[in-house]
């Protein structure tokens, strides 16, 4: 069964599928240094650069439809659906990655397309990253 999910501009969920999410590599070889001859990919961003598997990038890409869905958002353009699935797989690994015996518990909801940094504006709990603490005096 296919649902017809009217996403961004007129985009739907048959047309998104028909998207390679994080196919976004650029492969450079050369044939006068053998350095060069190696694969130099290109990611839009770091979690890009982590290996995942087909069935692991499906089920990440469903869970973000049913995100979609289920917060009825809309993204303007492809590149911003692009973006905001990334920051949403990039939550969604922090999720799956955070331990069950912690003493708390992380879990989807409306923000999970959102990035610490917009969050943080949001809650007001924004932190400046490599802060150093100023010295005495100065």
């Amino acid at each position: 069964m296919q649902t017809n999910l009217s996403i961004a501009g007129g985009l739907t969920a048959a047309s998104i599928s028909a998207f390679t999410l994080l196919g976004h590599f650029n492969t450079v070889h050369t044939e006068t240094d053998a350095q060069e001859e190696e694969q130099s990919f290109l990611p839009f961003s770091d979690l890009a650069l982590e290996e995942i598997s087909e069935a692991q990038l499906a089920e990440e890409k469903e869970k973000f439809m049913e995100f979609v869905s289920q917060f009825e958002k809309s993204y303007k353009t492809d590149e911003e659906y692009q973006f905001r699935f990334e920051v949403f797989q990039e939550n969604l690994r922090k999720i799956n990655a955070h331990p069950e015996s912690a003493n708390f518990q992380l879990g989807l909801n409306e923000y999970s397309d959102w990035t610490e940094e917009e969050f943080g504006k949001l809650s007001g709990t924004s932190h400046k990253k490599h802060r150093m603490p100023k010295r005495v005096g100065q």
